[in-house]
């Protein structure tokens, strides 16, 4: 089977919300980390750096723990971080492929309307 990093990352992040939606937080960050990783990076912005400063949360120590067991033995895995991670991959996605779907629309609109996310992004609607 061939399969690009567009489609690739589109599957890691369609299963990451669908586990994120079982309240399966670590499979979800794993897997939303991952298409994040492997998207190109690009001159489009995208809200990494805004949600950088978001109080309490540390999306890159939880990443590197569940991808790569380092920084700590144990660490707490909860929704909060498990939205940041896929809305920050969600928005690459969208940033370099300049395509969205309506699983990542309702996603980024319950992350705003539940949690608090700034999820204003330029797209278009594939």
């Amino acid at each position: 089977m061939k399969i690009s990093r567009k489609e690739a990352s589109f599957s890691q992040l369609t299963s990451a919300i669908n586990h994120f939606q079982e309240e399966d937080f670590c499979c979800s960050i794993t897997l939303a980390a991952a298409a994040e990783g492997i998207l190109p990076e690009t001159e489009s912005p995208y809200i990494f750096k805004e949600l950088q400063g978001i109080d309490g949360l540390e999306p890159n120590l939880i990443i590197n723990l569940l991808k790569h067991g380092t920084d700590y033995d144990y660490i707490e895995v909860d929704k909060a971080e498990s939205v940041l991670i896929i809305v920050r991959a969600i928005s690459k996605f969208i940033a370099v492929h300049h395509q969205s779907c309506s699983a990542f629309e309702g996603f980024l609109r319950d992350a705003h309307e539940k949690h608090g996310f700034p999820v204003n992004l330029r797209k278009e609607q594939s």
